[in-house]
């Protein structure tokens, strides 16, 4: 059994941790405990010109390797450039699930379309 002066000092020490644990724990079952706010998410997003990509930059897709993505290429050097995404179809390796898994990351640029540089007058400082 405690002395007396010792049960004081536990009552006094139970008693402080009371009148200091009480109040968060209202916090928190009243909901007014601090919350931190996580920051947004950022997503990257890449495109690949189907149509001027090299085999290393197309074997970046979901599901393409260094095999198709050199499939594709040489597709392309035989036959031109794609016109439309399910072109990508006639390459060997590429079927209908592959091409909805690349298809948010891909593009068709046909070389009408692609962006041409403007010459600078040599006038012109």
């Amino acid at each position: 059994m405690l002395r007396r002066q010792d049960q004081l000092t536990w009552a006094f020490i139970l008693l402080g941790m009371f009148v200091l644990l009480v109040p968060r724990i209202l916090q928190v079952l009243r909901g007014k405990w601090v919350s931190v706010e996580t920051p947004p998410r950022y997503f990257a997003r890449f495109e690949v010109d189907v149509n001027q990509a090299d085999w290393p930059e197309l074997s970046l897709l979901p599901g393409i390797g260094e095999v198709v993505a050199r499939r594709i290429v040489e597709y392309r050097k035989q036959h031109g450039p794609f016109k439309k995404i399910e072109d990508l179809l006639k390459v060997p390796g590429i079927g209908p699930r592959t091409l909805s898994r690349i298809q948010p990351f891909i593009r068709i640029t046909l070389p009408q379309e692609r962006e041409v540089p403007e010459t600078q007058d040599p006038s012109l400082p």
